[in-house]
């Protein structure tokens, strides 16, 4: 039986969404982008290190509690630009393996119900 978004837990649904929300800004301040896979994979590593560097900075003891909700919420919206970026990559790799193979021969196409 395949899995539809009612089988999927609401914290999950919540998390994509957001990433959804990101992966709009994106579109909206770039639009449609078509880089090389070399490209796109120097970008999700400057993004995994931006989020490598706040989550590194989130996890010190602070003595200000208030600084450390801070380092927390910006590791959080790096994850959230690593996973959007990626969305970003895939959605390239989508368009171009369609213009190759043709739409019914896309990979990773998930049948909800």
């Amino acid at each position: 039986m395949p899995m539809t978004l009612a089988d999927i837990p609401d914290d999950k649904v919540n998390i994509l969404l957001e990433v959804l929300i990101e992966r709009n800004k994106q579109d909206k301040k770039w639009g449609v982008v078509n880089h090389m896979p070399d490209r796109w994979i120097a970008i999700l590593s400057e993004e995994l290190g931006e989020a490598a560097k706040a989550g590194l900075e989130a996890y010190p003891v602070t003595e200000r509690l208030v600084s450390r909700r801070q380092a927390m919420k910006e590791w959080r919206d790096e994850l959230v630009h690593v996973m959007a970026t990626a969305m970003a990559a895939i959605e390239y790799h989508d368009r171009e393996w369609e213009v190759k193979h043709g739409p019914d021969k896309v990979l990773g196409k998930v049948k909800t119900g």
